[in-house]
């Protein structure tokens, strides 16, 4: 007998940024949404709010409380911060762009973005960065927090810790999981029982979440 589900959780990407539009490392700079963001927040809303969440968890960041503040105040819920949810951090690489053969490169050019592995497969990280492995570890402290609660939990985050959320929820190397396409207010959303996470939907726009609307959904798809 299958286990019986505990709650839903939708994981959505913020909007469009100015760092987005470099593109650049932002991490945890907190950077101001692009007039494409603009354009994009309010769809992100809505389709939070049709999703008719239960509670709204956010990264501490601007660029995801512009979407969780405004999706909790139409719904007379108050969006909470999640340290967990946070981008992660690039150390000394915050700001970097990429170089003429697109790629991430650290001051010194001793490191390259994403980080590469060291022979025992652990990342090799820049001076004061996040390690992938870090990344994951906050990940799972975040899918721990969820099994406690029950309903619908509605995430607003960023585009690296949602790819550590799945290495997290689903194991694997985050060589694989790095590499997965998460634009810009797309959403995923996951089942949960006592045992572990199932993806639902990967890579919603707005208006897919907004037309599966506030009803649960009705087949778990296993990684």
């Amino acid at each position: 007998m299958a286990d019986p589900t505990l709650g839903e959780v939708l994981f959505m990407r913020h909007p469009h940024t100015v760092a987005n539009i470099g593109p650049e490392l932002s991490g945890r700079t907190d950077v101001a949404l692009s007039d494409k963001g603009e354009e994009q927040r309010e769809r992100a809303v809505e389709a939070i709010c049709a999703w008719q969440p239960d509670r709204i968890w956010t990264s501490p960041l601007s660029r995801c409380h512009r979407v969780s503040d405004a999706a909790a105040e139409r719904l007379a819920l108050t969006a909470q911060d999640q340290d967990n949810l946070i981008e992660l951090s690039f150390g000394v690489m915050e700001g970097v762009k990429p170089d003429a053969q697109g790629r991430y490169v650290s001051p010194d050019g001793q490191v390259e973005f994403p980080w590469h592995f060291d022979d025992d497969g652990r990342s090799i990280v820049a001076e004061g960065a996040e390690t992938f492995e870090q990344g994951v570890e906050r990940a799972r402290a975040l899918l721990s927090q969820l099994q406690e609660v029950r309903g619908r939990t509605a995430c607003v985050a960023h585009g690296g810790i949602m790819r550590c959320l799945l290495c997290a929820a689903y194991g694997g190397s985050m060589r694989f999981f790095w590499h997965m396409d998460i634009p810009n207010v797309s959403s995923v959303i996951m089942r949960y029982t006592a045992t572990g996470f199932r993806i639902r939907a990967f890579g919603l726009t707005p208006e897919e979440v907004i037309a599966r609307g506030g009803a649960p959904t009705t087949s778990a798809t296993p990684w």
